[in-house]
């Protein structure tokens, strides 16, 4: 018998379901079920032209990048910073964060910051999404912890991440593992890490996150969207 998606359950309106969909990455493992809950933007695959051709189509455009420096500074994203500082646990920023507050219409929008690192041959993200006008998100983060699987091609459980609701993925292509962890019920903060066998690498790097830095964020303050 299907299954409807979680994030189709949902009451939101088509278009807005759509461009939210646009936004949110879902990376499927060896079972076609590993969720990724996060907001992660990707650019559109670009369009074969042919170099002298000048009727060739152009390559399609990334839209909703994600921004760093000055034209972070001001945004509720920035507002994440403490989060992904310059060094953490041994690992070293391979980029600057980088972020956005984003308007998906029908009073729907996200707020994410995101940075990359490394150490040695590890490669670390951390991701953090505001969903509070985003609620499809959060309905597919409380779904995927009721999946709780665990074989030999992928694992997902449900777990406490310093006393908050989260979620731990690994699976056996991409050897990543994920821990995604609800915030006052409104963040959803993602840390993934790879290469790694098991779930355990990432839920005790994400006990040392200071999420208690996104508790301290006033409860109304909205998106601005840009």
């Amino acid at each position: 018998m299907q299954t409807k998606s979680p994030l189709i359950t949902t009451a939101m309106p088509v278009r807005v379901f759509l461009s939210v969909c646009a936004i949110c990455a879902i990376d499927c493992g060896p079972t076609g079920n590993d969720a990724h809950v996060g907001a992660r933007a990707r650019p559109a695959a670009p369009l074969e032209t042919a170099a002298n051709d000048p009727h060739a189509r152009p390559k399609a455009k990334r839209t909703r990048e994600l921004v760093t420096g000055d034209a972070l500074a001001g945004t509720r994203a920035s507002m994440f910073l403490p989060l992904v500082p310059s060094t953490f646990e041994g690992f070293k920023a391979k980029t600057q964060p980088e972020g956005k507050d984003i308007d998906l219409g029908e009073g729907a929008a996200l707020s994410i910051l995101k940075r990359a690192y490394f150490k040695t041959s590890t490669a670390l993200e951390i991701e953090i999404v505001d969903t509070e006008q985003a609620k499809p998100l959060r309905t597919l983060f409380e779904k995927t912890r009721e999946l709780d699987r665990d074989t030999d091609a992928a694992v997902i459980k449900a777990v406490k991440v310093q006393g908050h609701k989260a979620v731990a993925q690994w699976n056996s292509t991409s050897k990543a593992a994920r821990v995604t962890v609800l915030v006052d019920g409104r963040y959803l903060v993602n840390l993934s890490v790879r290469p790694t066998d098991d779930i355990a690498s990432s839920v005790s790097l994400a006990e040392k996150l200071e999420l208690s830095e996104l508790t301290k964020l006033a409860a109304d303050n909205e998106i601005a969207a840009h």
